[in-house]
């Protein structure tokens, strides 16, 4: 199967226009896998490795909590490239507004990994971006909400596997 979309991949995909929309639907991809992975985690019970957000639907490999914070990750990283490469003031609305659910996410995965991934993430994308301090420090507040919101939201087993490395 990965090399049929290879094949496919160099085959087809030829334009950067071609490379926007397989990367438009990839995106789509992850906000189907999302609902269904954060309602999964808020109606199950149990040890932490069964309230763990994992895809209940949408893109396969994303059913393993480990592979969703990195899906999301890579989420992410597309989003904040593409509101650093158009300017578009609705691009920045919904490409505002379409981050934080990921953070959420990777928090709800209780992926230790994804968490590691996430501090790391952030700076490396703020020093590829050739931001002001001002707006860097806005983005770290805006980053400290989101996080303070989704530490709220996450259940406390798997906030307590998040932060212990055993």
């Amino acid at each position: 199967f990965q090399l049929a979309f290879l094949i496919f991949f160099v085959s087809f995909i030829r334009t950067p226009r071609h490379l926007l929309l397989a990367t438009a639907l990839f995106l789509f991809a992850v906000f189907l896998t999302i609902p269904g992975a954060i309602s999964h985690s808020a109606t199950a019970v149990g040890k932490a490795e069964q309230i763990r957000a994992a895809a209940t639907a949408g893109i396969e490999a994303a059913e393993n909590a480990n592979r969703l914070a990195f899906i999301c990750l890579m989420g992410i990283s597309l989003i904040w490239f593409a509101l650093i490469e158009y300017r578009s003031k609705l691009l920045r609305i919904v490409g505002g507004l379409a981050i934080p659910p990921l953070v959420l996410t990777i928090f709800m995965t209780g992926s230790r990994s994804g968490l590691l991934m996430l501090i790391i993430l952030g700076p490396l994308l703020l020093w590829q971006s050739n931001l002001r301090w001002g707006q860097i420090m806005g983005i770290f507040l805006l980053l400290a909400l989101i996080t303070t919101v989704s530490v709220t939201f996450v259940p406390q087993r798997v906030l307590d596997r998040i932060s212990s490395f055993s």
